[in-house]
């Protein structure tokens, strides 16, 4: 459950930053958080380990009760992850600063309101799927399976919420 509360920290972080500092600025400040969290988290493996155990201590449970092989494939991942995220933000950031419309995001009460309780529902639902995914997978390979559609299937319930506003 922390790890759903930690989102919903970053995602109100984001909104607050992007009303304040513009969308542009927000990803690139966000996007050197994570290239410098993944730098961490490659140099030295307990930085990746402690982050892991305060962020999401069921998942870090979970991830013990598994053999090295998964936990290290697990902990590659993740870290990959990071960059690739860090990654786009940072396009995005430049994308977003030849946008005029991108300096000020004005979100109103009830959409900052919505746009959160839409970020729950999605955070808890994958978080409680993808803990299923890891305590039944086996193998690395069949849980990063699942991860990757359950990844793609909540992308494309997002696509549709976005369409309907």
């Amino acid at each position: 459950m922390r790890e759903i509360i930690f989102m919903i920290f970053i995602v109100i972080l984001y909104l607050i930053l992007s009303y304040l500092l513009g969308l542009s600025t927000t990803m690139f400040i966000l996007s050197a958080i994570l290239f410098i969290m993944a730098v961490l988290f490659s140099y030295d493996e307990q930085y990746y380990s402690k982050y892991i155990m305060f962020i999401t201590p069921k998942r870090s449970k979970i991830t013990s009760e598994k053999d090295e092989v998964f936990k290290k494939k697990d902990r590659k991942v993740s870290i990959v992850s990071f960059y690739i995220i860090s990654i786009l933000l940072f396009i995005n950031g430049i994308i977003k600063i030849n946008d005029k419309s991108s300096y000020k995001s004005l979100l109103s009460t009830k959409d900052f309101i919505t746009i959160t309780g839409i970020a729950f529902v999605i955070g808890l639902v994958s978080y409680l799927i993808d803990n299923y995914f890891l305590k039944k997978s086996k193998e690395h390979e069949e849980y990063l399976i699942k991860s990757v559609m359950l990844g793609l299937f909540i992308v494309v319930i997002l696509f549709i919420i976005t369409m309907l506003f």
